[in-house]
């Protein structure tokens, strides 16, 4: 029996090597994502401790340079937090179009191996064609002996 052998087997791992590259841009980035999401959230929970430090604080009647200091640096963590943020949709728009790209890239391997598929099953149906006639051409000739 001749082996099936699939011309387009080059390009059909071409593109897979395609579609793992692309998702390893994908993870990289969701990595990058959630980087920046911790980030964000420890950006959060100091902006909340420096609120609750402030409401204190103003109870006990600091004084007024404390109190310049604390919006600075309030002002300081709310504008990390909006670049943060910019940066994030950014990384979501990378994201995006990652995605879109990988869709494409699973596209064009399906194609490929559904005509590798539809080749194989010729090839099998061919050869089992072949091996029926065989098989009837020996059983005829044993009748005759």
């Amino acid at each position: 029996m001749k082996r099936f052998r699939f011309r387009l087997d080059v390009l059909l791992d071409i593109r897979k090597r395609r579609e793992e590259k692309i998702k390893l841009e994908l993870a990289m980035q969701d990595r990058e994502i959630i980087t920046y999401q911790e980030k964000l959230n420890g950006l959060h929970e100091e902006l909340k401790k420096l609120q609750s430090d402030e409401l204190m604080r103003r109870q006990s009647e600091d004084s007024i340079q404390f109190l310049n200091q604390s919006v600075a640096y309030r002002y300081v963590l709310k504008n990390e937090m909006l670049k943060t943020g910019s940066k994030m949709d950014e990384i979501q728009e990378t994201i995006f179009r990652i995605r879109k790209k990988l869709v494409s890239a699973t596209k064009d391997r399906k194609a490929v191996e559904i005509l590798k598929e539809r080749q194989k099953s010729e090839w099998l149906k061919k050869y089992r064609t072949l091996e029926q006639g065989f098989i009837d051409d020996i059983s005829q000739k044993r009748s005759y002996q």
